[in-house]
């Protein structure tokens, strides 16, 4: 969690972190913040997503689970700009109604030897392609860019609202957009990366920037929070 909380900082930032608490305070932590970060960890509990336990998914914790997806939909009800690393992506993508490929090696329709691992593995570096349509080429320098991997279940069905903007070349889901760009998912770890590469958590940070330059009016607080 410090090398996330080290990047907000760099990209001009103040981290806070927060830890699962009761539903009733939820509304009340995002008071004063200008974004959420969702990071990286274990795997999202599958019956969030309507499937069964296959056998696939570790490292399940069903109260971080219920307490980030509560966060998203206070978020998205005071309009909050939210970014999802890795498991974050997956998480975001559920608390929309998107689907999940439990482990992209066992359970998903094409060839992904750019993504599995086990936990001791370094990141793996891949190539992926951006949208031209979204101004994430922008952000990244062009419609293509190099990014880690360091995962074993991925995007299946995206939730409703959420578009596709980024994609690897064996079809795993590597970027999501949501909210009229407000909601940010990547399934890579840019906090694991050189600063110019970390441009979706300076996204976060500057969103208010961003969305001037789009025509898009916010507030000015930079305090972000990483659950």
């Amino acid at each position: 969690m410090a090398l996330y909380a080290s990047c907000i900082e760099v990209a001009g930032g103040e981290p806070v972190l927060l830890s699962p608490q009761p539903s009733e305070g939820i509304a009340a932590a995002l008071d004063g913040l200008a974004g959420l970060c969702f990071s990286g960890g274990g795997d999202v509990d599958p019956t969030l997503y309507g499937a069964e336990h296959k056998g696939l998914s570790a490292d399940i914790s069903r109260a971080r689970d219920d307490f980030e997806i509560a966060l998203v939909a206070a978020a998205r009800a005071r309009r909050v700009p939210v970014l999802g690393i890795c498991r974050g992506c997956q998480l975001l993508n559920v608390a929309f109604g998107g689907t999940l490929y439990q482990d992209i090696a066992q359970d998903a329709p094409f060839p992904t030897r750019q993504h599995k691992h086990t936990p001791d593995d370094p990141d793996r570096f891949h190539p992926i392609r951006l949208a031209p349509s979204s101004f994430l080429a922008d952000l990244a320098g062009g419609e293509r860019t190099i990014v880690n991997s360091h995962h074993h279940q991925a995007v299946r069905a995206p939730g409703e609202g959420l578009g596709v903007v980024a994609w690897s070349e064996d079809g795993i889901v590597e970027g999501l957009l949501g909210d009229e760009g407000r909601t940010l998912a990547v399934q890579w770890h840019p906090e694991r990366l050189e600063v110019p590469d970390q441009w979706p958590i300076a996204w976060l940070v500057q969103y208010r920037s961003h969305a001037l330059r789009r025509g898009r009016i916010g507030g000015t607080s930079r305090r972000l929070v990483g659950p």
